[in-house]
């Protein structure tokens, strides 16, 4: 990963030569490749991401999703989380956004029989801003019972 820390450090020299990372986003071709190169170095290194997650690459599909959908089963599950992470909100919410987009994405499938796992920009589009999130979140350094199940949870989340 050594190339990829070089690689990166000169990509955030290039870009604040041209005036910072909010230039670029009127170039969203640039700023998909930056954000799938940063998160992708970041995930294997289990580091926070070297760039904020650009806006115009969120997906309008999470905002459908938000319905009854979510069911009773994962909502169960959802209220013990609540119950037992009562500091670690941000964790609680991207775990009901993965959940959302786990049925997005079988709802991909069934729509298109499975092709949508050709689609190489799936990820980036709908994984990636999780992921950033995920990636964003403070670590876990407390040694108690709590913090080191959120930063498990955290972890597999990633995986």
């Amino acid at each position: 990963m050594r190339s990829w820390r070089k690689h990166l450090t000169g990509l955030k020299e290039i870009v604040q030569l041209r005036g910072g990372i909010g230039c670029l986003d009127p170039n969203i071709f640039l700023r998909t490749m930056l954000s799938c190169i940063d998160i992708s170095g970041s995930r294997t290194l289990d580091e926070v991401p070297n760039f904020p997650f650009p806006a115009i690459l969120a997906p309008s599909v999470m905002l459908d999703l938000h319905s009854p959908n979510v069911g009773l089963f994962f909502q169960s599950y959802l209220d013990i989380l609540t119950f037992n992470f009562t500091n670690n909100f941000g964790l609680v919410d991207i775990l009901v956004d993965l959940n959302l987009e786990s049925l997005h994405l079988q709802h991909e499938m069934r729509q298109n029989k499975g092709k949508v796992l050709m689609d190489s920009m799936y990820i980036c589009d709908y994984i990636n801003p999780i992921l950033h999130r995920l990636l964003s979140l403070p670590r876990q350094d407390d040694s108690s019972s709590t913090a080191t199940m959120a930063e498990v949870i955290r972890l597999a989340a990633i995986l």
